[in-house]
């Protein structure tokens, strides 16, 4: 999963529904801290090896990208609110770099 959050999270629990917004990277589906689970936003898992994935907030408005694809406005709303990107890997040997 992949996203943004505030800056105080549970670092041994599972934020991605309590605190945050996120783009979960095996379904393509979206969850956040307002109640979105499971909800679909990409056709199709976005995990494969060598996958970039673009995070964009800006005006109050979280889009995502897929290896330079824009897929839209996943969350709205999120103007006045201190975020920062956040990520949670659940897959064993998973890797990531933030550019």
């Amino acid at each position: 999963m992949v996203g943004m959050a505030p800056k105080t999270i549970d670092k041994n629990g599972q934020n991605f529904d309590k605190c945050g917004w996120y783009l979960e990277c095996g379904s393509g589906c979206l969850y956040s801290q307002n109640g979105d689970c499971a909800t679909p936003y990409f056709n199709s898992g976005i995990n494969s090896n060598g996958t970039e994935i673009g995070v964009s907030l800006q005006n109050g408005e979280l889009s995502f990208s897929v290896n330079g694809q824009d897929l839209g406005v996943a969350f709205r709303d999120l103007t006045g609110l201190d975020l920062y990107p956040a990520f949670n890997l659940c897959e064993p040997h998973s890797t990531f770099t933030f550019v």
